[in-house]
């Protein structure tokens, strides 16, 4: 803290600022997330540090809150229940990184895709798939073909990650030719979390 005074005379307000910046980094790619997701976002601050920035990002409308500990950027948008699967699924995967910086980058994504990183060179859409979407499937296979169309190396650069709700969900769709790996989400009940140590959901892969 005592770095920032000299320079920037509200230390404190320039701390907070800084952690503000990294949940809107998440908040504009996302459009909504979680009071509990905020707190993975910055995995190396204590959640009652998160709480005091979400506060101040509410008040300057910066985001806005909704029913219970949800926020979003738009003060009339839904929420969408998909999206916050599959920012569950990001925060897990991107484990202590910071977006955009050298190892993890956040980029514009294009549906069916509703979250798009780059991480150690490679690309990862990250997509929400549910019950009988094979259509979304044959998409993204169709994507990914043609994306591969002329590629003169075998190295993957590009994968998926297919947020489902639950197990069950695989048995519904065709197999996929793209690399990827399933997600499921499994967020605790409150009796089992521990916002000290960022417990909070599991997620676990498989492909």
């Amino acid at each position: 803290m005592s770095n920032y005074n000299g320079i920037y005379g509200d230390g404190g307000q320039f701390y907070r600022n800084t952690l503000g910046d990294i949940i809107l980094a998440y908040a504009n790619v996302c459009g909504v997330f979680t009071k509990e997701q905020a707190y993975l976002m910055v995995p190396d601050k204590h959640y009652t540090s998160i709480d005091k920035v979400l506060k101040g990002l509410k008040t300057s409308r910066r985001v806005f809150s909704k029913e219970g500990d949800y926020y979003t950027m738009n003060p009339i948008a839904p929420i969408d229940y998909n999206m916050l699967r599959c920012l569950w699924v990001l925060l897990d995967f991107k484990e202590d990184c910071i977006p955009n910086t050298q190892n993890f980058l956040l980029a514009p994504s294009v549906k069916p895709s509703f979250i798009t990183c780059v991480r150690n060179n490679i690309a990862y859409d990250i997509v929400p798939i549910n019950a009988g979407e094979a259509a979304t499937i044959l998409l993204l296979d169709g994507k990914y073909a043609a994306e591969n169309e002329h590629a003169t190396s075998d190295e993957v650069v590009h994968k998926f990650i297919l947020a489902v709700p639950n197990k069950s969900v695989v048995t519904t769709l065709p197999v996929m030719k793209a690399p990827h790996i399933f997600a499921v989400v499994n967020e605790l009940p409150m009796s089992e979390r521990n916002y000290d140590m960022k417990k909070i959901c599991e997620v676990e892969y498989w492909g």
